[in-house]
């Protein structure tokens, strides 16, 4: 009979010491999701926890054909922490 080994979880331990804040990058792939596209990257974008010190979402167009991309351009020329990166 042969033992399952138990799988080793490691788990930030923010309890002992310091507590440092994050820097988060978030990668979204977006593909034809312009009118639910702006309210999903702003409840991203304003999150807001003691251990995230930035966050930066990389949205990642795959292609969209139905105005994605305008809207992708939009928030990421009005908020530096939107990057985006097109696939054409």
């Amino acid at each position: 009979m042969s033992r399952k080994k138990k799988p080793v979880v490691h788990h930030a331990d923010f309890t002992r010491g310091q507590k440092k804040a994050l820097e988060l990058s978030i990668i979204m792939p977006v593909y034809n999701a312009r009118h639910v596209l702006e309210n999903s990257l702003r409840s991203v974008l304003d999150l807001d926890h003691k251990l995230i010190a930035g966050i930066q979402v990389v949205a990642v167009d795959d292609g969209c054909t139905d105005g994605t991309s305008a809207v992708l351009k939009k928030m990421a020329a009005a908020d530096e922490r939107v990057v985006l990166v097109a696939h054409n």
